[in-house]
């Protein structure tokens, strides 16, 4: 391992060596006080004027919010992301104390407002008594800034994964703002051209932080910033319902004590019984395929498994000897099943002449592709070292035994779960459609295991499993462990947690805000606000989600962004015979750039964030739609029981 973060930091170093790490972050300086720049600009510019593009700079900008939740906002106060409301025939956009859920109370006096502290630093508050104040905010802020702090951007020193990905993605819309093409009002501007300057230079910066980050990335308890840029979920045009609570939907009209019975005879065994039935059949499903957890491994290779290649393919350059080369290829042929043709042709191109980078490109590349194109789940030997790598991410675990295994739900849980369902079952069983059915979400599991169970009790099946977000509380999203395990409850307003207990899934819905939705109906004194306080399951961030979804980057020659696009398709599409250095060095860096994995997913506001990718792989009934969508069409008229530990209290227990 040692040697491997040599090698790994070896090339870095040569990669860039021309750069140091305070030249990075001095660019990166110059790069956010260049967007803050044209912040000021827009704030200047009138709502009406404001264009589309301008509107989806503000509302993307993830790197000054504080907030973990989805920060889609109409428009920006002082930098904290806000929302606009129609007044006197316009839009104006609401102090943040009220709009934002990151924004501390009580760090300033009553007519001050707090400044944006992932832009400011903290407690630097403004005042906002006159009309020309709120309309100068985020001037105010910066003058205050440069006055009291010394324009110092400390924060910009070790930028984490997290921060690297946002301010690429900002960038990205920055140069949108800019185009000359566009209608922006900015566009032609001092400050569009200083951004139009910069750029190469900036994403240099923040790319090398990005690559830096994922060099020396370990296994070790997370940075809370550590997290990768979840995609903007689709949103309906024509919202079907409110994000709040719904009535449920009406029941047949039968006896509470016939559907107990029959409930309970369909079961027919105790719960221990069940319990163990259910999870031998959960271990041979494929949920616990280590080459299905993340993406369809029939379509293309594992996440993880392409991950443990790359990593092997780093050392290539640096192979000097005769018998270092032979040793890495008969490595290739044995561990990834490379073809043996292949062997012989890299096994002559590494004992020609030639440029060094060029020669190495072109290895890499043909050995990806024979790989990739040979490709078949199960024919290699790596089993166990997926399994490893899953473990390092939290998605697999070891049991006490030192075995790596796929968790299932904790039997405390469970034997919750079934002891307080039957409670349930007679209060509100007319509200309950799918009886034979319950989910449970295990919040004493860490954020990147997939802690959300649903089972179907009459065929003892997981119909689901997958990864869940909790709240993120005012400054506990990490969980006790820091990496979400056991995150703190609360049935409070403007708490930001999650609460436990047991709940029913109403109905699918659609919201301004996260957009495909289930609602749901806190039935325990616990969760009794979920309603008030418009607690749902939307979709949110899942691992490795650039390597399911497609992966966006900075073009250096175009000087844009580029669409999402497969990073395996352009791999088999690139000719590692022929093309130039770097057209192959940037079809292999998309594969390297879409493995980045979060240790533990972004929190929330409370509610329930599951993945939006596509579970056709995984799922029983063979449906080829992203993971909101089936909960939709499972969930509403289901119980539900988020288990925070053993000494949760319930009503229902």
């Amino acid at each position: 391992m040692r040697l491997k973060l040599l090698i790994s930091l070896f090339m870095f170093l040569t990669s860039f060596s021309s750069f140091s790490a305070e030249d990075d972050f001095q660019m990166r300086v110059s790069w956010v006080r260049t967007l803050k720049e044209l912040l000021v600009e827009i704030e200047k510019t009138e709502d009406h004027k404001m264009v589309l593009l301008e509107k989806k700079f503000f509302n993307s900008w993830s790197l000054i919010t504080s907030a973990w939740a989805d920060a889609r906002y109409d428009c920006f106060y002082a930098g904290w992301p806000s929302t606009l409301r129609a007044s006197g025939g316009k839009k104006l956009c609401q102090l943040p104390e009220r709009t934002n859920s990151s924004y501390e109370k009580g760090v300033c006096k009553g007519d001050e407002l707090q400044c944006q502290p992932l832009l400011f630093g903290k407690n630097l508050c403004v005042s906002f008594k006159t009309k020309q104040d709120r309309n100068s905010s985020f001037s105010q802020c910066e003058k205050k800034f440069q006055a009291q702090r010394n324009g110092q951007y400390d924060f910009l020193k070790n930028t984490s994964r997290r921060e690297a990905n946002d301010l690429r993605e900002m960038s990205a819309l920055a140069v949108d703002i800019c185009d000359p093409k566009s209608n922006s009002p900015q566009k032609g501007s001092v400050v569009c051209r200083k951004i139009q300057d910069k750029l190469p230079d900036a994403m240099k910066a923040i790319d090398r932080g990005f690559i830096e980050a994922e060099i020396t990335h370990t296994s070790a308890a997370p940075d809370r910033d550590e997290v990768q840029p979840e995609p903007i979920p689709t949103q309906s045009p024509a919202p079907l319902a409110a994000e709040e609570d719904c009535p449920p939907p009406a029941a047949a009209p039968e006896s509470l004590a016939q559907n107990v019975a029959a409930i309970q005879k369909q079961l027919n065994e105790p719960f221990d019984e069940s319990y163990e039935k259910i999870k031998k059949e959960f271990l041979s499903s494929p949920f616990c395929d280590p080459e299905k957890v993340i993406n369809n491994s029939d379509q293309k290779p594992s996440a993880v498994y392409v991950g443990i290649l790359m990593k092997e393919l780093q050392s290539l350059p640096y192979l000097n000897s005769a018998t270092q080369k032979e040793e890495f290829l008969g490595k290739m042929q044995s561990k990834f099943n490379v073809s043996r043709s292949v062997h012989n042709e890299v096994s002559n191109l590494l004992s020609g002449a030639g440029d060094r980078k060029n020669i190495a490109a072109k290895a890499q590349g043909i050995i990806l592709q024979d790989i990739i194109k040979n490709y078949r789940p199960g024919s290699h030997q790596l089993g166990q070292e997926i399994k490893e790598e899953l473990t390092k991410k939290n998605i697999f675990k070891k049991n006490p035994s030192g075995e790596i295994e796929c968790p299932f739900i904790g039997k405390d849980a469970f034997m919750k779960a079934m002891a307080g369902r039957e409670e349930v079952l007679k209060s509100h069983g007319r509200s309950i459609t799918h009886k034979n059915q319950i989910t449970i979400v295990d919040y004493t599991r860490p954020s990147n295991e997939r802690r959300m169970f649903v089972i179907d009790l009459a065929s003892n099946k997981v119909l689901h499993n997958t990864w869940t977000a909790h709240g993120i509380g005012k400054s506990e999203g990490g969980g006790v462990d820091g990496k979400g395990s056991s995150p703190s409850m609360s049935n409070q307003p403007g708490s930001l947690k999650s609460s436990d207990g047991f709940i029913i899934a109403t109905a699918a819905s659609h919201g301004n805000r996260f957009g495909p939705n289930v609602l749901l109906k806190g039935i325990d004194s616990n969760n009794s606000n979920l309603g008030a306080r418009a607690v749902i399951i939307h979709g949110w961030a899942s691992p490795m989600g650039e390597y399911s979804t497609g992966l966006r980057e900075y073009n250096y020659d175009t000087g844009k962004f580029n669409r999402p696009y497969d990073v395996i398709e352009k791999v088999m599409k690139t000719d590692f015979r022929s093309s130039s250095t770097k057209q192959m060095e940037d079809a292999i860096w998309g594969i390297k750039g879409s493995l980045i994995t979060p240790t533990f997913l972004p929190p929330t506001e409370g509610c329930l964030g599951v993945p939006t990718i596509n579970m056709k792989h995984l799922d029983r009934k063979g449906r080829n739609k992203d993971q909101v969508e089936l909960l939709r069409e499972d969930l509403p008229g289901s119980i539900i029981f988020n288990y925070s530990g053993p000494e949760m209290k319930s009503k229902y227990l």
